[in-house]
């Protein structure tokens, strides 16, 4: 049989592999492709060639002037692929090989190159027949199999059995676009501000009532997303506010149980990341149960850590932005939520093993007696989690790249704010936070001066605990400064996929290439990169839309306070993505558009979670001052007080460290 290699080798060939491999029915999938008007253009002017194999499946060849990874577009409802592109580092069987019968277009050897528009719009199309439900995204966004029909006994209920055509004209009134009917009944939707020419965004239809969203720029919704006709009103009407939107179609107020507490309303953008870590997180999550936003912010904060002081990007003259971060994953009593995080940051334990090793070959060698006398040898630690803060003053005056602080419970690093937050230590985490310098002067010893200081922070924290937290420390400015992941409030089944070793070996190896490539001794071997005038643009955008929040006045001054933060954030996260697709694709470091855009999304997310949180703690004050009040009456007399004041059943349990059971016994100790 005769195979073309994919990617640049073969002046950017590539196909696009229709799979049914496993006895599915590819054909309605393939002709509702094939037929689509632009496919028949890209035919017609000699961009794709189309094509029959032996095996049943179907290829569609194309041209493009970038490099692309192998990538799957879209899985069968059992998993299975059913459409990927072969790419860089792949090869693919061709005509005139036995079997592959030729179906449209021009010799594929005569091919002509598509261009950026042309490959989304194929992309978009490819990734509209996923057959997969990633997420709902409600109240009730629990990941159940999508439903044939709703419980009509809940107004939201009745509402989504009967409001599909409704939906769709809600869809119009905001700008949506219907494109085309599909073979399987279902439609192709265009969000608003694109041509009909520009690709598709949405679909409607595939499964009953269901509007599924795979672009990446539709905001209000969100990209791989499901959304039934009530969570499209919330959306587009409310504003996410699902209280609101259930009261606008609830006939009538009904007394009920509160639902199973939800997940945070955001969900980290893996899809910004590399392939192979998008992959290897996922894979984690299968075989391990470990949270995909912890599996990520650790990955964040392993190569940030590495990086240090090494690579800095150049935002405006006099502002380099470095990577540094400060991550608390954030989870409930029970979940799993040290484990992402030791194995992510496991590579930096194997880099300070042997550099531990290498101290302790030096040190069976040194005299401390000899003529002349010779320095002490010194460890070269990256990774520190028990200290006192003149040893960490003494570890990074030595290793000036940068150190990262792991704390398993991020409580007793904040504790220790709480302790000093009137001193000097404050002042030190302060200029830390922003990469400055800090001069540590003592009486028994020479002093030292920091330059560049470069801590990484990362820890879990359980929901409840950081609740006092926030009640505790707001006002010292360093809650603002933390980057929450969403709260893992789920405990799983012990899974029986095991992962393969390959993703931890080839993660480690990764890194450690990375950490003896990224030599540092001072200010002199830093790297500063300057973003394209396009990244510069999109970061402008972003700064516009923050602003707009922080001067509405229906935004929260805790939020508005953290937006701030973020402005600083962003372009470090840029830096980040950037430097993590150098080190994985072995390219140069470069801060384009497209990791500016995808900054603001990984930015969008920590703000998000912020406001779940601040949110959250707001409740939790609002009743410590009430209970304030009530320090004569008996605990049930103050649920049911506070229950009466329109508090949920789940916001009395966490508030009193009881159950929503014990809530609900309480409560209907006072019915008659």
């Amino acid at each position: 049989m005769i195979g073309i290699a994919c990617g640049p080798v073969s002046d950017g060939f590539y196909c696009i592999d229709f799979d049914k491999h496993q006895g599915q029915n590819i054909d309605p999938i393939w002709y509702d492709f094939f037929e689509n008007p632009t496919v028949q253009h890209l035919i017609r002017n000699g961009h794709l060639v189309c094509a029959k194999t032996p095996s049943g499946g179907y290829h569609a060849y194309f041209k493009a002037d970038w490099e692309m990874k192998g990538t799957v577009f879209s899985r069968y409802e059992d998993g299975n692929t059913m459409i990927e592109m072969r790419g860089h580092g792949q090869y693919v069987a061709t005509l005139p090989s036995e079997g592959y019968t030729h179906i449209a277009g021009i010799d594929f050897l005569k091919l002509e190159k598509i261009d950026l528009d042309a490959f989304s719009w194929l992309d978009q199309l490819c990734k509209s027949y996923n057959q997969i439900t990633i997420y709902q995204s409600s109240s009730d966004r629990d990941n159940k199999k999508w439903p044939d029909k709703w419980d009509e006994s809940k107004p939201d209920g009745i509402y989504n059995n009967t409001k599909g055509e409704e939906t769709k004209a809600l869809l119009q009134r905001h700008g949506w676009k219907k494109i085309c009917n599909r073979r399987d009944g279902s439609e192709l939707w265009q969000r608003p501000g694109k041509e009909v020419d520009q690709g598709a965004s949405a679909t409607f239809g595939v499964k009953f009532n269901m509007f599924y969203v795979f672009s990446s720029n539709a905001l209000p919704f969100q990209q791989n997303t499901a959304y039934n006709p009530f969570q499209v009103l919330t959306m587009l009407e409310f504003g996410g506010d699902w209280k609101k939107a259930k009261k606008s179609i609830t006939p009538r107020k009904e007394i009920k149980e509160d639902p199973e507490p939800r997940p945070s309303t955001s969900k980290f953008p893996i899809d910004v990341f590399p392939p192979f870590l998008q992959q290897y997180i996922a894979e984690l999550k299968s075989t391990l149960n470990f949270h995909e936003d912890f599996s990520a912010v650790s990955a964040m904060f392993t190569m940030a850590t590495v990086n240090g002081n090494y690579y800095k990007l150049k935002v405006k003259n006099g502002w380099n932005a470095p990577t540094i971060f400060w991550f608390a994953c954030v989870g409930y009593p029970g979940t799993i939520k040290t484990h992402p995080v030791r194995n992510m940051i496991n590579p930096i334990y194997e880099i300070d093993a042997r550099s531990k090793a290498f101290y302790d070959s030096e040190m069976e060698g040194w005299d401390p007696d000899a003529k002349p006398k010779k320095p002490k040898p010194k460890f070269r630690q990256i990774l520190i989690s028990d200290y006192t803060i003149e040893a960490l003053h003494a570890i990074h005056d030595f290793n000036k790249r940068g150190i990262g602080l792991y704390k398993d419970e991020l409580v007793g690093f904040l504790n220790d704010m709480n302790k000093y937050r009137k001193g000097s230590d404050e002042q030190f985490w302060l200029e830390s936070i922003n990469n400055g310098n800090y001069t540590v002067n003592r009486v028994s010893k020479e002093p030292i001066m920091i330059k560049n200081i470069c801590i990484n922070i990362i820890g879990t924290i359980q929901h409840d605990v950081l609740d006092k937290v926030i009640a505790n420390y707001s006002g010292n400015g360093l809650i603002d400064r933390f980057l929450f992941t969403a709260s893992e409030n789920k405990v799983y089944p012990l899974s029986t996929n095991e992962i393969d070793e390959y993703f931890s070996e080839f993660f480690n190896e990764i890194i450690a290439k990375a950490s003896r490539n990224w030599t540092y001794f001072d200010q002199k071997d830093e790297k500063i990169i300057e973003m394209t005038p396009e990244a510069f643009e999109a970061y402008r955008k972003i700064d516009s839309q923050y602003v707009a929040l922080q001067t509405d006045d229906v935004t929260p001054q805790q939020i508005k306070s953290y937006l701030s933060k973020m402005k600083t954030y962003v372009p470090r996260f840029a830096l980040l993505l950037a430097i993590m697709d150098s080190i994985f694709n072995d390219m140069p470091v470069e801060v384009t558009e497209k990791h500016m855009y995808d900054a603001g999304r990984v930015g969008q997310y920590f703000i998000l979670t912020a406001m779940d949180i601040f949110t959250a703690n707001d409740v939790q004050s609002q009743i410590r001052r009430l209970v304030s009040t009530m320090q004569n009456k008996t605990r049930t007399d103050q649920i049911i007080e506070l229950y009466n004041k329109d508090f949920k059943q789940s916001d009395l349990a966490r508030f009193f460290g009881i159950s929503r059971q014990a809530i609900s016994k309480a409560l209907h100790s006072a019915q008659p």
